[in-house]
């Protein structure tokens, strides 16, 4: 195997991670959010990027054959790029499923040219892989120790891959997910007596988010929150079967859809919500509550990935169970009856997030991974 080539001055990083806005079908997310802050970042004042984007085609995802192909052409562009002699090295994104497939096989690739390669695994959904795939159970670790840095977003998911992977402590860094907070810290939620909250969830209407716990939660404690609205934006392959749900359980009154949100008018929707809910069964160290955080709002989120290693005590959010609908509801009705609380908890999670989650704290770490040997 050849010798890791490091190349003279500037720094240069073959960077995969998602760039490319796909209108508002939802397949970009945090990950876009990212990969885009760091780019804007000071950073790449210290860093000469050359951006290879992976972004999802569509959702729903294209046919295989179709995946196939672009995830060809992209590993083809990859290998072109990292061969380049001024190259230092690659900092690559990957969530779980096919996109670890091929950006495992990026790591290989780069291995092989004995370039740097930072591996940023950026999905819980990677646990759900490894129960069911024995090809997954023996590809992950193989890329994690061909990797020379795994970035890891907090470090319970420090301790799974070094767990699978048998690796030393040095080789991996823990650098909590990133923000820029500037629009975000400018927004006044809403912390007023009132009969009612609007009550934001924000994310992709899958199963393992969480989304028909929140329905049955609303079900549960529908007389304490009648008043209430329940915001949800986003799409996903559950939309027509949550929508159904509502629907059968009497409570279309209570739940407003309003698919997927960007720009101005997420940032309205933030600033309208009085209580934001992550009820979630798998993360990773999700953007969208460390947004909800910036924005003031008092959030709800369940003991998943790096979440518990945000909320890391009862003054920044309210922590509970994965599945517990009870608590979920019952924490809803107490944050509704409780506007002090809900100004108290919002306060504190913007403060938490600005001194460790802000860009502007979190870029010089990264530029430190990124210039050592």
């Amino acid at each position: 195997m050849p010798e890791k080539t490091v190349p003279s001055s500037p720094l240069r990083f073959v960077f995969v991670g998602a760039f490319r806005d796909s209108a508002n079908d939802g397949s970009v997310g945090g990950q876009l959010f990212a990969c885009r802050t760091l780019l804007s970042s000071p950073l790449s004042d210290y860093v000469d990027w050359l951006p290879l984007d992976s972004t999802m085609e569509t959702l729903p995802p294209p046919p295989l054959t179709r995946r196939f192909l672009l995830a060809g052409k992209r590993l083809i562009a990859f290998l072109y790029m990292i061969h380049q002699p001024s190259v230092h090295g690659a900092l690559i994104f990957s969530s779980a499923g096919y996109s670890m497939l091929e950006k495992g096989l990026m790591v290989l690739l780069s291995h092989i040219v004995g370039k740097r390669t930072i591996l940023s695994p950026r999905s819980g959904l990677i646990v759900d892989d490894l129960k069911r795939s024995g090809l997954m159970r023996r590809f992950v670790p193989l890329v994690l120790r061909n990797s020379d840095v795994i970035l890891c977003q907090s470090q319970s998911w420090k301790q799974l891959y070094k767990a699978i992977s048998g690796l030393p402590d040095h080789r991996f860094s823990v650098v909590p997910n990133w923000l820029d907070t500037r629009e975000l810290v400018n927004l006044a939620p809403r912390s007023v007596e009132s009969d009612s909250i609007n009550v934001l969830f924000l994310g992709w209407l899958e199963r393992y988010k969480g989304i028909y716990d929140l329905v049955e939660a609303v079900s549960y404690c529908r007389d304490e929150l009648k008043n209430s609205r329940i915001v949800v934006c986003g799409r996903g392959s559950a939309l027509a079967s949550v929508k159904r749900e509502v629907a059968e359980r009497g409570l279309s009154p209570l739940f407003d859809f309003r698919g997927w949100v960007t720009g101005m008018e997420k940032l309205t929707i933030l600033q309208q919500a009085d209580v934001f809910v992550l009820p979630s069964h798998r993360e990773g160290m999700p953007n969208a509550l460390l947004e909800a955080m910036a924005a003031g709002l008092p959030v709800i989120a369940t003991r998943v990935g790096g979440v518990p290693e945000i909320l890391i005590n009862d003054t920044l959010g309210v922590l509970i169970e994965s599945g517990d609908t009870y608590a979920l509801g019952r924490s809803l009705v107490m944050l509704k009856g409780n506007p002090q609380k809900r100004c108290e908890l919002g306060q504190n999670a913007r403060n938490y997030v600005l001194t460790y989650h802000d860009i502007g704290v979190i870029w010089p770490r990264l530029l430190g991974i990124l210039q050592s040997e």
